[in-house]
């Protein structure tokens, strides 16, 4: 039902830090608690989910690439466990 999904996006939302969106989706479900019937904006809640991942996504790209021990740990890791 619509509650549930509100509150799985919720909990899903939290767990990236898209804040705004999780607090829009608390909205969302408390709405169809107190009334299963109630009009949800979906638009409105793909909107500021569209915002959310977008600043993810940017934070992601701005973000260092890790130092070369890690990003060479697969290939030498590889490398020991073929001996």
């Amino acid at each position: 039902d619509r509650e549930a999904a509100a509150h799985f996006l919720k909990g899903a939302a939290l767990n990236l830090g898209f804040s705004r969106f999780a607090a829009e989706c608390l909205v969302a479900e408390q709405t169809c608690h107190a009334d299963p019937t109630a009009r949800i904006d979906i638009a409105a809640l793909r909107q500021c989910y569209e915002v959310s991942k977008q600043a993810f996504l940017t934070g992601l790209s701005a973000r260092a690439p890790p130092p070369a021990q890690i990003r060479n740990s697969a290939r030498i890791s590889s490398s020991v466990m073929s001996r």
